[in-house]
């Protein structure tokens, strides 16, 4: 399954669109077997995830699976 990890939370994109400058992308989408890989994964990379360029981290703040 395709899981959205986020670093702006659902209320804070739609109250600050601009919160995160210029940048589009500011989150990655990753495949996990379940929603605790994803968390499993986050919490041994400290919070953190890497875009896929990695020219970009955040601290996840939201994770959301994708529908197929």
């Amino acid at each position: 399954m395709k899981y959205v990890l986020k670093g702006v939370s659902s209320v804070e994109e739609s109250q600050t669109p601009n919160y995160m400058g210029d940048l589009t992308n500011y989150g990655v989408t990753l495949e996990f077997s379940n929603m605790k890989e994803a968390i499993k994964y986050v919490k041994e990379n400290d919070g953190f995830v890497i875009n896929e360029e990695e020219d970009f981290a955040f601290v996840v703040r939201n994770i959301t699976r994708l529908k197929d």
